[in-house]
């Protein structure tokens, strides 16, 4: 598990002041007696997600690819027909901290995202700009 408790809490570090809403599923059995009212609700955890930055982000087209995943070093990423020569691609871990930022020349509409047999094992995001649209697509790093 990890903890947040950053040394200065304030407005850019701790957003836990602002207003948070949870919604609570409450499971009941189907069994239940028919005079059932009321009992104490016990909760045992809540977990909290964090919104995915991938909401503002078009999916790839049906044209692209990406191979392998799980990765262990190279990421072979094949665009489709594209009418750009370079590419600018971002590679952001799962907290959203910026990890690799490279441009790319587009070979045979094919990338290789090289070197990322140092990453830590997780989920990561990467994110291109092509025609004017944002795109965004996950790999997980074994």
């Amino acid at each position: 598990h990890y903890v947040y408790n950053p040394t200065i809490k304030n407005a850019d570090t701790w957003p836990f002041d602002a207003e948070q809403y949870l919604l609570l599923n409450i499971a009941i059995d189907p069994n239940i007696t028919p005079n059932f009212t009321q009992s104490t609700m016990e909760i045992d955890y809540v977990r909290v997600y964090q919104e995915s930055t991938n909401a503002i982000f078009e999916v790839p087209n049906e044209d692209s690819r990406y191979y392998p995943n799980p990765v262990k070093e190279d990421l072979n990423i094949y665009l489709g027909k594209v009418n750009v020569q370079n590419l600018a691609l971002n590679v952001y871990n799962m907290e959203g901290k910026l990890v690799k930022s490279e441009t790319y020349n587009i070979e045979n509409e094919h990338i290789r995202l090289k070197d990322l047999g140092d990453f830590p094992k997780g989920m990561y995001s990467v994110v291109y700009e092509l025609n004017d649209k944002n795109y965004c697509f996950k790999f997980l790093k074994e």
